[in-house]
């Protein structure tokens, strides 16, 4: 239970189980969506188990008290799927108690024995829950010190309060880049038949580098759930780890691009259509505009994108690796006559090239079906958020090293910036220790009420952080020094895990071998070390 106290002083108890089940049933075990309340339309009572008004106070030994029951009492919702359905009010008064306080009393029904025991409180404590809410989802008016407009006229305010065309310019680009995926009508002429007609807005936003930036986006939020996958897929991270390692042991280079407007270059699955806006240009307000490619926002620009890609990859004779979709492999040769595998890894827009050439590959084939950013090609240097380098190791192998310091630095000098806003406020009990030599533990566990023990310990998780920010993992491509001594030798004639004589099983749809290949080796268990598993 956890103790909520009000602006008046009231405190009260509010069970988070309740709060975990309300969440739960919103989804279902695939993740999808259940159907959400849109209004309550009718009541209904059992006069054999509902509480008589006679009958709604007790007698006790501390005086005369309400019951505090809803038993006998239904309540008919429609829900968001237009569908009709009988809940208990228990359940109800858990999961929405402000809009069956408000049925109640529209009904006139709020002098019940089940209502009048909670209903008044509720309403009286309704613009508390409300303005708590609103406080949750307040919208951002300054982002770096720059104020966000709310609208192209509000833009064009603080362009000229700014004495610049920051916001404007930033919005005829977003709006030239948008012309790609639209097709504007004549004045009078509507949209063909069987087209649903759409809405959207824009986004205003500050970058890192105060840039500003505008996003014309669609109102997905408004459009129904479609009952398929509407996501762009991402390569895990375990693949990008092995490409790296594949890389430095067949001397292979590597090369990232980032795709420009990214959803906008993939047609569209839905027929769609906007009525224009002043974003739009005032020449083309009230005019109808066809969408044909995908936009961001929208429930369905996902998965567009994603099939629009994946069709790129299959026309440039690449196909998908069985062990992860989002690896796209090759076959192809060196100019030493070597063969080997050439791999692209998606993760979204941004492409991850492993090849002998990987650039011009990337600008003569891919630079045909999509528009690229020519900054973002070359050699990563930030990758899924870490820095990548190419090292030298002691024995001269070249390999590349993935790490994590400019994230770490970051979320030191994050929690760095709170301490001093809390010294300025006064309170100086805690403060990042100088020197911090106890390495990090992983035995840690979390409680609801953290003491100032449990405090200090954090911060000098981050005092370590802050002097061991640099630490890299390293895809060595030599091969380990392994003392066979140290593991026992095994029988696996007759393993069930599908050894053959000793030798692993391969897939029936495994790729050919091109190039050096490499394997991992897994610890089963404490019995099974010596266990070797082909990658």
């Amino acid at each position: 239970m956890y103790e909520v106290e009000f602006n008046d002083g009231a405190i009260k108890e509010y069970g988070a189980t309740t709060i975990a089940k309300n969440i739960l049933t919103q989804v279902d075990d695939d993740g999808f969506s259940s159907p959400m309340l849109k209004a309550i339309v009718d009541w209904r009572k059992d006069p054999k188990t509902a509480v008589r008004k006679k009958d709604q106070y007790v007698q006790s030994h501390s005086g005369r008290r309400q019951r505090k029951t809803t038993k006998g009492w239904e309540l008919k919702i429609l829900w968001s799927d237009d569908s009709y359905s009988w809940i208990d009010l228990k359940y109800m008064k858990e999961s929405n108690p402000v809009n069956v306080a408000e049925f109640a009393v529209a009904k006139k029904i709020d002098n019940e024995p089940a209502f009048k025991w909670w209903v008044p409180y509720t309403i009286r404590k309704r613009d508390v829950i409300i303005s708590a809410v609103k406080s949750r989802a307040r919208k951002t008016t300054h982002k770096y010190g720059a104020e966000l407009p709310t609208s192209v006229a509000h833009a064009k305010r603080l362009d000229a309060q700014n004495g610049n065309n920051l916001w404007i310019t930033a919005l005829q680009l977003e709006m030239t880049q948008l012309g790609i995926a639209i097709e504007l009508q004549d004045h009078g002429i509507q949209a063909p038949p069987g087209w649903s007609k759409v809405s959207g807005h824009l986004v205003w936003d500050v970058k890192i580098d105060f840039t500003r930036k505008a996003r014309w986006v669609l109102d997905g939020h408004k459009t129904p759930d479609p009952t398929c996958s509407q996501y762009a897929g991402v390569v895990s991270r375990e693949r990008v780890r092995i490409a790296f390692t594949y890389a430095a042991l067949n001397d292979l280079e590597v090369c990232v691009v980032d795709i420009r407007n990214a959803y906008l270059q993939a047609p569209s699955s839905q027929k769609d259509y906007i009525v224009c806006g002043p974003e739009f240009g005032l020449e083309n307000v009230g005019k109808v505009a066809l969408i044909h490619c995908a936009i961001y926002g929208g429930k369905t620009a996902g998965r567009n994108f994603r099939n629009h890609l994946r069709a790129c990859m299959r026309h440039l004779g690449f196909k998908s690796c069985p062990a992860d979709p989002d690896v796209w492999m090759r076959p192809a040769i060196k100019a030493d006559g070597q063969e080997y595998w050439e791999y692209i890894l998606l993760y979204t827009d941004d492409c991850l090239r492993v090849s002998e050439h990987p650039e011009q590959t990337l600008r003569n084939q891919v630079g045909k079906y999509f528009l690229l950013k020519d900054k973002s090609i070359g050699p990563p240097k930030i990758y899924l958020g870490g820095n990548v380098r190419q090292v030298t190791l002691d024995h001269g192998a070249k390999a590349w090293a993935f790490g994590s310091s400019s994230y770490v630095q970051q979320a030191v000098k994050n929690v760095e910036k709170y301490l001093n806003d809390c010294h300025t406020a006064g309170d100086k009990r805690f403060k990042i220790p100088a020197s911090a030599r106890t390495p990090m533990r992983t035995s840690y566990q979390a409680g609801a009420g953290a003491k100032r023990c449990f405090v200090l310990h954090v911060l000098n998780i981050f005092g370590y952080l802050k002097k061991h920010h640099n630490a890299e993992l390293v895809f060595d491509p030599s091969y380990p020094e392994i003392d066979k001594a140290a593991f026992a030798r095994k029988d696996w004639s007759t393993s069930e895990f599908g050894h053959l004589e000793g030798k692993e099983v391969l897939p029936p749809k495994a790729p050919k071998p091109r190039g050096c290949g490499f394997i991992t080796r897994a610890k089963v268990d404490a019995d099974h070390a010596a266990n070797i598993v082909t990658s």
